[in-house]
């Protein structure tokens, strides 16, 4: 069998199904109607209940799960982005906070709407990131 060198070609998604029943037949393959590639699209959430707790829960690693469980135990109540760190990792220097919390609000903002489960703000007399979970958000992910 020759080797087959393969390309990223970016492609619209509404497009895929096409290009993927085009190279079926280049490769003389046959595809029935309802075996077709099709793109399903979840419903886009509208608000965070305990359905999108559970789900940002089954999706997240470690480092969000623990600081998800940390923001629950102060429910209501601001918590600085030093004191986060210190508890997820041990100590409040470094960036590894700023990076976890910016690959999940890619994730929010591509998967949940832009919905989170906590508020994050920048206070900037201090010059630092504050972090709020809600009360009823807190119960839910304390219950995980």
């Amino acid at each position: 069998m020759p080797t087959i060198e393969y390309v990223n070609v970016p492609t619209p998604k509404h497009l895929v199904p096409a290009v993927m029943n085009l190279i079926a037949h280049e490769f003389g393959l046959s595809v029935a109607k309802e075996q077709q590639y099709v793109i399903a699209k979840a419903p886009k959430p509208t608000q965070m209940d305990a359905a999108l707790i559970k789900r940002v829960w089954n999706e997240s690693g470690p480092v969000i799960r623990k600081a998800l469980k940390f923001l629950a135990s102060k429910e209501g109540k601001v918590v600085v982005a030093a004191e986060l760190a210190k508890e997820v990792f041990g100590a409040s220097k470094g960036h590894r906070l700023s990076g976890a919390m910016g690959a999940f609000g890619r994730r929010s903002k591509n998967r949940y709407n832009g919905l989170k489960p906590f508020t994050a703000t920048w206070n900037a007399l201090n010059s630092q990131w504050e972090y709020t979970m809600p009360a009823d958000i807190a119960k839910m992910v304390a219950e995980l």
